[in-house]
């Protein structure tokens, strides 16, 4: 299964080569997504990828064998319905009812050099409050 061409945005940063989804039956059973990935940096570039999920004995549909990388295990179990590593509406809302009071206090964020200690910055934050 082949998707539409990339935008006219995208072709000005990558070739316009289609992401595509192939289902193989024989003689190897797998699942692959070929898509274009972002390369890590600022630049908006992407490079060819391809996501492999294969049948752990290539006849039970089983997706997660030892050996499968934890994403393509999350895209596998996502492909089989398996939910068991996904959470539900339900619980993302009463996770954000318990963080959402502890982000939103007010207290200020500044900004510390990376491996400053908690004296260097108390030092150069001085309106912080001694408790």
């Amino acid at each position: 299964m082949a998707f539409r061409a990339a935008s006219s945005v995208s072709k000005n940063t990558c070739d316009a080569a289609r992401n595509a989804i192939t289902f193989r039956l024989s003689p190897d059973v797998y699942t692959a997504i070929d898509a274009r990935a972002k390369v890590p940096g600022e630049a908006m570039r992407g490079e060819r990828t391809t996501l492999v999920a294969r049948a752990a004995d290539g006849h039970d549909g089983h997706t997660h064998g030892p050996a499968m990388p934890p994403y393509q295990r999350l895209i596998g179990d996502a492909l089989e319905g398996d939910r068991t590593l996904f959470t539900t509406e339900r619980g993302i809302n009463a996770a954000w009812r318990i963080v959402d009071p502890i982000v939103n206090v007010g207290i200020p964020v500044r900004p510390y050099a990376p491996g400053a200690s908690v004296e260097t910055i108390e030092k150069t934050s001085p309106d912080l409050e001694e408790k």
